[in-house]
């Protein structure tokens, strides 16, 4: 009888734990599922956002345009090097995918006589929510002067802006030595650009942090393809069909961005963690 006992008593455990087994691997499954891969990141772009790309109007608390109407395109004109691209742990535990972003002809003023290319301060990253939808962000990076100039590798210093895909901030979060400040110590950001915008000025109010980012975008000129021809050859010739335009000179334009966003979070981005140890997206420099 006992026996008979002894053998339920192990049955019943060996079914509980079978099902505890069961809901394990339900939940490593689930959770692997939240693991963003690269054919799936670009598989979304190219459907989703490639697709649906059309150069847009900034409006009102997106980033705002210094001047030049004709780069109102600025936010929209990016493309992802997928080819640089890195696998990035969240906070969550979860698997993103990073990856440089690329704008012909443009650089980001980083001081007074000194510019980079885009790419080497702009990011894509994309990861997936708990709805399992994948979210696309823009990241850019506003490093400090002593980062930037360091000789050796350093822990990261300056500010962190997170915007949706088409531009408009989520967060933004300032970095000292690696480490994020929270807003008791966050030093007050002085404008250093004229700003034109639609809004009322002071609109953003006390509270806002607010970046400022300038960059230089060049455009490459045009030369007529006409410019020797007779008459008799005027059937072949391409630059009435383009509206008539004739030899156009090569250009640079600046757009000033102040990008703001009203209360910035506590805590660090989600690709690394606050304890010193990570750099800016994409490994830094």
């Amino acid at each position: 009888m006992k026996s008979k006992t002894w053998l339920m008593i192990i049955l019943a455990l060996l079914v509980i734990n079978s099902c505890a087994k069961r809901d394990q691997l339900s939940d490593l499954q689930v959770d692997a599922d939240r693991n963003l891969s690269l054919v799936e990141a670009r598989q979304h772009f190219e459907k989703v956002l490639a697709a649906t790309k059309q150069p847009g109007k900034i409006a009102s608390k997106a980033p705002r345009a210094h001047q030049h109407d004709e780069n109102r395109e600025h936010n929209h004109d990016k493309q992802p090097m997928w080819d640089a691209f890195q696998y990035r742990e969240l906070s969550s535990g979860h698997q993103a995918v990073l990856t440089p972003l690329h704008r012909q002809g443009t650089y980001v003023q980083i001081s007074d006589d000194k510019m980079v290319k885009f790419g080497f301060l702009n990011y894509m990253m994309m990861y997936k929510d708990t709805a399992d939808n994948i979210i696309t962000e823009w990241v850019q990076l506003k490093p400090s002067n002593k980062w930037f100039e360091a000789k050796t590798s350093r822990k990261y210093d300056g500010d962190i802006i997170v915007m949706n895909w088409d531009g408009k901030a989520q967060r933004i979060f300032r970095y000292e030595d690696g480490k994020v400040l929270n807003d008791s110590k966050r030093p007050k950001v002085a404008k250093q650009a004229s700003i034109t915008s639609d809004e009322p000025p002071g609109d953003w109010g006390d509270d806002a942090q607010c970046q400022i980012i300038t960059f230089w975008i060049r455009y490459p000129g045009h030369v007529c393809s006409c410019a020797d021809h007779t008459w008799e050859q005027r059937s072949i010739c391409t630059c009435e069909q383009q509206g008539g335009i004739g030899p156009k000179r090569s250009r640079t334009v600046s757009v000033t961005i102040e990008t703001c966003v009203e209360t910035p979070p506590e805590g660090p981005i989600d690709g690394g963690e606050d304890n010193g140890s990570e750099g800016p997206p994409g490994g830094g420099r």
